[in-house]
């Protein structure tokens, strides 16, 4: 019987739930001559599609085993040609080798190895593997452009072999078996050996077996802040903040949203002649001009108490500028006013949406309003958010019904510029439809004029006086940032809305958005 050809577009979503085929006699044929090609359980013949997939060789290869698997099943063979990376996240599904033993050592290191370097061949930021014994089943899904994509699944002894091989063979701490662990490595991946990729990991009992999660980043990479994204107005704002010796500057926005990155690219522009001293929680990039300091669990105490002890010697060694990874409570929001009170220049970060918000969070934390509208101490704020940037092969109408209309109404698209995410995408974007990551962004200055404002905000729950100003100094809010990108065709606005709230009158203030430039 023939089996239904699948579109290109499903295959990548099929391989998830496929599993190979048990057939001894096609699996010794592949392991033997070494063949990039994944046999299903249905007999379906898919291979990685390498440079040479062209030779001679090559090819008889795959026909012989296109016939094997005719001789076999009976059935007419099908083969589907699957990009590199997503062969290389399904290459081995079975708990044991050919030889029908279980994973060796040196078996399962590969298998790391295989998964970290399709991360950063993907430019996946996460990987997440869920290990479940009562169903045999390990999932693997990679973060890629801010999405969870679905890259592979396993049977349980492998997921257990992968979990011990990442602790036991490259991890820098001893693992607790059914216990929190949090650990790191340095990887170097094989395509470039000369780069070295930080991975950090973190791994916890889930109610039916383990829930483990890594994060790659690349520790010496550092973006201009002409390539992030802003815009010339959120770049003027920046620029002034960088021009401070004393008060505190803050980037903020949800986890995942490319603070840090700012963070370390502002950091990375201040004068080798200051001393600058970054406390992190973790430290993500290291720069020869900084000292850094890193939190640590395993300090008596916690890292409670070495932040402490580390926010104590910081004053007393004399900063010219502190970067704190995130300002998340009291203490360290009052180490931030004592060293902005004593001339330091602070710069950190805040899970804050908006200028309004700010305020908010900054009182929640033991700031009082005094303290936040004092003149020389709050000096900016920078907050936004990465949302996924449409592939090329993205769509010029939405799939949903009447979605279309109403965006192009909403946003004021009077050109039909508007594009929307093609399901199934293309190889480009390994199907599915994002390519990247694009920035939306609030930059706000504390000027003089700005300082009357903020007391409104403050003490009367005002923030209408700050729109004004806003729109006279045309300053974009994150929906009208987002508002423009969507206009230029880089987002899908279904998308942007899932990630920063629906588009309103309110948030896009209407007239406003028309006097800004891009």
């Amino acid at each position: 019987m023939e089996l239904e050809v699948k579109q290109h577009s499903e295959i990548f979503e099929y391989l998830t739930r496929a599993m190979p085929t048990e057939d001894i006699g096609i699996r010794e044929f592949i392991a033997k001559r070494n063949l990039p090609i994944f046999v299903d359980e249905h007999g379906t013949v898919y291979y990685k599609k390498i440079v040479n997939s062209d030779d001679p060789s090559f090819r008889r290869s795959l026909q012989e085993i296109v016939n094997l698997v005719f001789k076999i099943t009976g059935k007419k063979v099908l083969s589907q040609p699957i990009d590199e990376a997503t062969y290389e996240s399904f290459e081995s599904k079975t708990g044991v080798n050919d030889s029908g033993e279980k994973l060796t050592e040196v078996e399962a290191n590969q298998k790391v190895e295989d998964l970290l370097n399709a991360m950063v061949e993907r430019n996946a930021s996460d990987l997440h593997i869920k290990v479940q014994e009562h169903n045999d089943l390990t999932s693997i899904r990679m973060r890629i452009n801010g999405e969870l994509i679905p890259t592979g699944s396993l049977n349980y002894a492998v997921g257990d072999a992968l979990l011990r091989s990442l602790w036991i063979n490259y991890s820098n701490v001893d693992r607790t078996e059914r216990a929190i662990n949090n650990g790191s490595f340095y990887f170097r991946p094989k395509k470039n050996p000369e780069s070295e990729y930080m991975v950090r990991m973190t791994e916890s009992p889930e109610a039916r077996g383990m829930m483990f999660v890594a994060r790659i980043r690349n520790p010496h990479e550092i973006r201009p802040l002409e390539e992030i994204g802003y815009n010339a107005q959120q770049m003027n704002v920046i620029q002034n903040l960088l021009g401070h010796r004393k008060g505190l500057a803050s980037i903020n926005g949800p986890t995942n949203s490319g603070k840090s990155s700012t963070q370390s690219s502002m950091l990375s522009l201040m004068p080798t002649s200051m001393h600058i001293v970054e406390i992190g929680d973790p430290v993500e990039t290291y720069q020869d001009h900084i000292a850094h300091f890193e939190l640590r669990e395993s300090y008596k105490g916690g890292k409670t108490a070495h932040l402490e002890q580390l926010l104590g010697a910081t004053v007393r060694q004399d900063p010219d500028i502190l970067a704190l990874t995130e300002m998340r409570d009291e203490l360290t929001a009052k180490a931030a006013l004592q060293l902005a009170s004593q001339g330091k220049f602070v710069i950190t970060t805040m899970h804050t949406t908006d200028f309004v918000s700010c305020f908010e969070r900054m009182q929640r934390m033991g700031l009082t309003k005094e303290d936040m509208i004092a003149p020389g101490f709050l000096r900016g704020l920078v907050c936004q958010k990465l949302l996924p940037k449409l592939c090329e092969c993205s769509t010029d109408r939405s799939e949903v019904l009447n979605e279309t209309q109403k965006f192009a109404h909403i946003l004021g698209d009077t050109k039909g510029t508007i594009r929307y995410r093609r399901q199934g995408g293309c190889e480009k974007c390994h199907q599915t439809g994002i390519i990247d990551r694009i920035l939306v962004a609030e930059a706000v200055e504390t000027t003089t004029e700005l300082l009357p404002i903020m007391r409104d905000i403050l003490y009367k729950s005002d923030p209408i006086p700050f729109y004004e100003y806003a729109e006279k100094n045309a300053i974009l809010n994150i929906h009208q940032h987002a508002r423009e990108r969507v206009l230029n065709g880089e987002i899908d606005p279904s998308i942007a809305e899932t990630e920063i709230g629906r588009f309103s009158k309110e948030n896009l203030l209407w007239l406003y958005p028309k006097k800004v430039s891009k």
